[in-house]
C-alpha cells in the first residue's frame, strides 16, 4: 500500500512544471500546501492507482470504466470548453485530455490543494498535463484572477462549454461548486459578449477607423501627454444614478486645479450644467446615436476640455464635439499608413469609455484615481443620473402618466432575464445586469493589476456594486485626502493640420489599396480553381495539376501578408469560423484521405470567399478614407449593406424580388385618431388637408402607390386633384369606419399624450392614431403590398426626405426586410413614418392590448427587451427634431389654428426640410399658448428639459 510523503517527489515536481505558466500561482501554492490527511492509496485489481479519502473511495475500483462513463458521451466537437468539478485521481480528466490534445480548454475546479498535492505526489500525469490546455482554479469567488487567467482563451469559451462533475467530489464540493458555478457563468457570459461585440462590429470598426483618418492623421495624439500629472490624483465621472450625491463637490473653487477631472461622454453635458469643466472626455463607442452627447454644446463652453477618443469612435462623434481633439493610437491605422504613422500614444483597449477613462488617467500618471457614478447596478431601480443626454431624449414622450422614474424603471426591467444579485458598497443587496456585470469584472481585473503594482484605486461612488481590489471613501475624503497641490499645466492641442502629412497619406492609401485590389483578384482566381477542385476531387491527375496551381496562388498571397493581416481585421468572425473548422477537422481522425481532403477544401473554399468579400469593402473603405484626407464629403453616419455584411462573415439578406412598399391612409370622416370631430376638407395652405398630405408623400422617391381606406358612402374624390400627383392613388372601399372599435381605447389613451410620439397610455404611439390592422392586413394581402408607411390624411407635413424620413424607413427596412417589420422615427407626432410589414400587420390584427405599435416600441416589464431607440429599426435624426415637443398634425382646432399661423404660403412650404418645419411650428406655438398643453409650452418658452410632471 502507497502512502503520503511530505518531501516533494520527483512525480510531483513534473507535473507541476506541466501545469505550466498559467496556473503559476496555484503552483506554488501545491508545492507549499502539506499533505493531505485521511488520504490513502491502494492499487486496484488491473494495476492502477487508487485511493479513499476519510474512508471514502475517490474512485472506482475500476477507474478506467468509471472514466469512459464520465467522458466517453462528451461531444468534443460541438464544445471547446470542459468543466470538471474535483481533480479526484484524474483519470477522468485524463480521458479527456487524451481526446482533444490542445483543440480545447480544460477548466478544472479543485479547491483542496492539500488533496492535489498529495496526488500528484503519487501518480504521474505529466504528459497529458503537457499536451493540454488546462486552467487549475481553487478558489471559487477569485472573479477577477479567474478572468486574468482565461485571457486569450475566447475561441474556445465562445465553441460552447460542458460541465463534468466527479461523483465522488460532489459531496465534498457541493457549496463550493454553485459559487464558482457563479463566477465561471459570470465570465464566460462576459467573454462571450465582448468576443462576439469584436467579431460583429469588425466591418464597422475599421470603417469608423478609416473615416477618422483626417483627425488620426492631421491631429494630435496623446503622447505630449505621458505622465504630464504623475502623482496628482484623477476624478473618473461616470454615470451611475449615485452621481448626484457628490458631483457637487467638484464645482466648489480650486478643486479643477488640484485633481485630474476625466468625464465619460454620458456626464458631460450634466457636469457642463453643474459649473465644472472636466479637463478631458473620453469616447469610443461605435454607434452614431453616441453623437447625441454632443448635440447643442457652446464651443466656449468646452474650449479647455479635451476629447480623448480611440480612433474606432464613430465619426460623427468627432465631427460633433467642437473642442480640441486627441486621438490614441491605432495599431490597424499605423499598419495602414506605414511610414507616415507617428507615435500617438498607446493605452490599453477598454469595454466602455469608462475603462478608456481609467487607463487614460493612468497613461498621464495619476494616482490615486477616485471613480465617482460608477455604479454598475440599479440603486433605487434608477439607471441613469439626473440629467444625462438619455433623459434629454425620453423628454418629449413625458406626461402626466409616464415619468422619468417610471422609463428609469422600465430600462432595468428590460434585463430582467440577466439580472443578478450583487452586494452595494454597504453590503446591501442591489441588482444589476449582464452587461454591466461584464463591465465590472474588467474593472476588478484591472484593479489587482493595478494594485499588484502599488497604484491605488478609491471608489467615491457612495452608492452601487462594491468592487474588489478598490478602497470604499467619500468624495470629500478623498479630496481632502489628496487633492491638496495645484496640477502642473495640461497642455490643449494645436488645432492646425499638415498638408503634406494629409498628401503622404493619401499616396500610402492608394499603395495599399492597389494591393488590396491584388488579393482580391488571387481569391477570385482560387474560388474558381477550388470549385472545380470540388467536381474532379475522384480524378488525382487533374487534382495534382490542381493543387501546383493552388500553392502558386498561396506564394501570391504570402507576398502580401501585410495587407492579408489588414483583411483580418475586417474579417474577426470569418476568421473565427475557419479556426473552428480547423479544430473540427482535427478532433475526427476517422476519416478517410479522400473525405478529409474534401473537408479542406471545403474548409478553404469558404475561408477565401470571406477573404475576397473582406477585400471588397476594404477598397471602398479606403476610397472613403482617402476622401476624408482630401476634405470631400463622405457619409460618416451608419452605413449596413449587402457588402459590409458579407465583408464580416455574416450572411447577407437575400432579395428574391423587388419589395412593394405602398403608403397607407384610413379616412374615416366622423373621428381622427384622437377621437375628435374630424374635418379632412378644412382648407391647408388654399386645398383640403387630405390633398395636402398626398402631395407631402409624392415627395418621396422609394414609395411606391398611395391607398385610400375609405368608408363606402364617403365621397373622397372630390377632395383630390389627381393631376398634382405623380404616383398612382387607389381607393379601397370598406362598411363603415376603418378603424376597429377598440380603437376608441387609442383615442383616450392618446389624448393625454398627444405631443409625445409614444408612451401614451398602455403605452399608445402617434402610429397607432393610424392603425386599422383589419383592414390593412386584407389590403396587404389583396395588392401584394410588403409594406407600409402608415399616414393620417391630415399630416400635411409628414417627413418624406432620404435623410430621416419615408425614403430614409424604406431603406432602413430593405437592408433586411425579414428582420425588421417595423422601422420608424422619433419626430414629432403627424411628421413621423412608420413603416409596418406584412407579417407584423398580420399580427396586430389579434384583438389584444398589445397587438399595437406602442407594444412594439415600448419597454414592457413582461416582456423585457432592449429600448428599440437605440438599435436599427428607429432610424436617428436630428436632435431639433427629436427633442421638439410639438404635435404637429391639422386634427383639431387648436392645431389647425397653429399650423395656419405657422405656413401660409404654398409655394414656400415644399423648400421647407423637417428641422425648418418643427422650428416655424415652435416659434409660433411660443406666442399661441391655447393651442399646446401647458408642459410644452414651458418647455418651449426655457427650452430648458422638465424631466417630471
Amino acid at each position: 500500500m502507497a502512502t503520503t510523503t511530505t518531501t516533494a517527489s520527483p512525480s510531483l515536481e513534473r507535473n507541476l512544471a506541466a501545469l505550466g505558466r498559467r496556473n503559476a500561482g496555484l503552483v506554488e501554492a501545491i508545492r507549499t500546501a502539506p499533505p493531505r490527511e485521511g488520504l490513502v492509496f491502494s492499487e486496484s485489481p488491473d494495476g492502477r492507482t487508487i485511493a479513499s479519502l476519510d474512508g471514502r473511495q475517490l474512485c472506482s475500483r475500476r477507474p478506467d470504466d468509471e472514466s469512459a462513463r464520465l467522458v466517453d458521451s462528451v461531444e468534443v466537437t460541438e464544445h471547446g470548453t470542459f468543466v470538471f468539478f474535483g481533480f479526484g485521481l484524474g483519470y477522468h480528466v485524463e480521458r479527456l485530455a487524451r481526446r482533444i490534445r490542445d483543440q480545447g480548454l480544460i477548466i478544472l475546479f479543485e479547491p483542496d490543494l492539500s488533496l492535489l498535492r498529495s496526488v500528484l505526489e503519487e501518480i504521474d500525469h505529466s504528459e497529458w498535463l503537457e499536451t493540454c490546455r488546462i486552467v487549475l482554479v481553487a478558489d471559487p469567488a477569485a472573479s477577477a484572477e479567474l478572468a486574468l487567467r482565461l485571457s486569450g482563451l475566447d475561441l474556445y469559451l465562445g465553441l460552447g462549454m460542458e460541465f463534468i462533475t466527479h461523483p465522488a467530489s460532489r459531496a465534498r464540493l457541493d457549496e463550493s461548486s454553485a459559487v464558482f458555478s457563479s463566477t465561471l457563468r459570470d465570465h464566460v457570459n462576459t467573454s462571450r459578449t465582448m468576443m462576439m461585440t469584436t467579431l460583429v462590429r469588425s466591418v464597422d470598426t475599421a470603417r469608423n477607423l478609416l473615416l477618422n483618418l483626417d483627425h488620426y492623421v492631421g491631429g494630435s495624439g496623446i503622447t505630449d501627454l505621458k505622465n504630464a500629472a504623475a502623482g496628482y490624483p484623477a476624478v473618473l465621472v461616470a454615470a451611475g444614478p449615485s452621481l448626484q450625491k457628490n458631483m457637487h463637490l467638484l464645482a466648489q473653487p480650486g478643486v479643477r486645479d488640484r485633481c485630474v477631472i476625466i468625464s465619460a461622454q454620458t456626464t458631460l453635458k450634466p457636469l457642463l450644467r453643474a459649473g465644472i469643466r472636466p479637463h478631458f472626455v473620453t469616447a469610443l463607442d461605435f454607434h452614431e446615436i453616441s453623437k447625441r452627447f454632443y448635440e447643442g454644446l457652446d464651443p466656449d463652453m468646452v474650449r479647455d476640455v479635451t476629447l480623448i477618443c480611440e480612433p474606432k469612435v464613430n465619426p460623427v462623434v468627432v465631427d460633433a464635439f467642437p473642442g480640441p481633439v486627441r486621438c490614441c493610437s491605432s495599431s490597424f491605422l499605423d499598419r495602414i499608413l506605414g511610414s507616415v504613422a507617428r507615435d500617438m500614444g498607446d493605452i490599453p483597449a477598454g469595454a466602455t469609455v469608462a475603462h478608456l477613462s481609467l487607463h487614460f488617467a493612468r497613461f498621464l500618471g495619476c494616482d490615486p484615481v477616485i471613480m465617482i457614478g460608477q455604479d454598475l447596478g440599479f440603486p433605487d431601480g434608477l439607471y441613469y443620473t439626473s440629467g444625462t443626454a438619455i433623459h434629454d431624449v425620453w423628454a418629449p414622450e413625458l406626461n402626466p402618466f409616464n415619468t422619468v422614474e417610471m422609463m428609469e424603471w422600465r430600462r432595468v426591467a428590460a434585463y430582467r432575464p440577466n439580472l443578478y444579485r450583487k452586494e452595494d458598497h454597504q453590503g446591501r443587496l442591489i441588482y444589476s445586469d449582464a452587461q454591466l456585470t461584464t463591465y465590472l469584472q474588467q474593472f476588478e481585473r484591472e484593479f489587482m493589476q493595478q494594485e499588484k503594482a502599488g497604484l491605488r484605486v478609491i471608489d467615491a461612488t457612495e452608492g452601487g456594486v462594491r468592487k474588489q481590489h478598490t478602497t470604499i471613501m467619500s468624495l470629500r475624503e478623498a479630496l481632502d485626502a489628496y487633492a491638496q497641490e495645484e496640477l502642473p499645466p495640461l497642455r490643449v492641442p494645436d488645432s492646425r493640420t499638415s498638408p503634406d502629412r494629409m498628401r503622404s497619406a493619401e499616396k500610402r492609401l492608394d499603395s495599399v489599396r492597389r494591393d488590396v485590389l491584388g488579393l482580391r483578384d488571387t481569391c477570385r482566381r482560387t474560388m474558381a480553381l477550388l470549385k472545380q477542385m470540388l467536381q474532379q476531387q475522384h480524378d488525382q491527375a487533374r487534382m495534382k495539376q490542381h493543387f501546383r496551381r493552388i500553392d502558386r496562388y498561396r506564394e501570391d498571397v504570402a507576398r502580401r501578408t501585410e495587407v492579408f493581416s489588414l483583411l483580418e481585421e475586417i474579417n474577426q468572425l470569418g476568421a473565427f469560423k475557419r479556426a473552428r473548422a480547423d479544430r473540427t477537422k482535427k478532433l475526427m481522425r476517422d476519416l478517410d484521405a479522400l473525405e478529409q481532403q474534401r473537408l479542406e477544401l471545403e474548409r478553404d473554399l469558404e475561408n477565401v470567399t470571406w477573404i475576397n468579400d473582406a477585400a471588397e469593402e476594404m477598397v471602398t473603405q479606403l476610397t472613403d478614407g482617402a476622401k476624408t484626407l482630401r476634405g470631400e464629403p463622405v457619409s460618416r453616419g451608419r452605413r449596413s449593406h449587402r457588402a459590409l455584411l458579407k465583408a464580416a462573415g455574416l450572411e447577407a439578406p437575400s432579395r428574391k424580388r423587388v419589395h412593394t412598399i405602398a403608403a397607407l391612409m384610413p379616412v374615416d370622416p366622423e373621428r381622427n385618431g384622437l377621437g375628435q370631430p374630424r374635418s379632412i376638407a378644412e382648407p391647408f395652405l388654399g386645398r383640403p388637408v387630405i390633398q395636402a398630405t398626398l402631395e407631402r408623400l409624392d415627395q418621396s422617391e422609394k414609395l411606391g402607390e398611395i391607398v385610400l381606406i375609405v368608408p363606402q358612402d364617403f365621397d373622397v374624390e372630390s377632395l383630390l386633384d389627381r393631376s398634382r400627383l405623380s404616383r398612382t392613388v387607389t381607393i379601397e372601399r370598406c362598411q363603415g369606419s376603418p378603424f376597429p372599435p377598440e380603437h376608441a381605447s387609442v383615442a383616450v389613451a392618446r389624448a393625454w399624450a398627444s405631443t409625445c410620439w409614444r408612451h401614451g397610455l398602455g403605452g399608445a404611439s402617434a402610429y397607432d392614431e393610424v392603425l386599422a390592422p383589419q383592414l390593412m392586413s386584407e389590403v396587404m394581402h389583396r395588392r401584394e403590398i410588403d409594406a407600409a408607411i402608415l399616414v393620417a390624411p391630415d399630416w400635411p407635413l409628414i417627413d418624406t426626405s432620404a435623410e430621416s424620413g419615408c425614403d430614409a424607413v424604406i431603406e432602413r427596412h430593405l437592408e433586411f426586410p425579414e428582420k425588421r417589420p417595423l422601422v420608424f422615427t422619433q419626430h414629432p407626432p403627424g411628421m413621423g413614418p412608420c413603416l409596418v410589414g406584412r407579417t407584423l400587420m398580420d399580427e396586430m390584427t389579434e384583438r389584444n392590448r398589445i397587438a399595437t405599435i406602442g407594444a412594439q416600441l415600448t419597454l414592457q416589464p413582461h416582456r423585457p427587451k432592449f429600448d428599440i431607440i437605440a438599435h436599427p429599426p428607429c432610424v436617428q435624426i436630428d436632435h431639433r427634431m427629436r427633442h421638439s415637443m410639438i404635435r404637429a398634425t391639422f386634427d383639431t382646432a387648436a392645431q389647425r389654428s397653429l399650423l395656419g399661423a405657422a405656413f401660409d404660403d404654398p409655394s414656400g412650404l415644399k423648400s421647407l426640410g423637417a428641422i425648418e418645419l418643427v422650428q416655424r411650428i415652435e416659434e409660433i406655438a411660443r406666442c399661441r399658448p391655447s393651442s399646446v398643453p401647458l408642459h410644452v409650452i414651458i418647455e418651449l418658452t426655457t427650452r430648458r428639459r422638465s424631466h417630471g410632471h
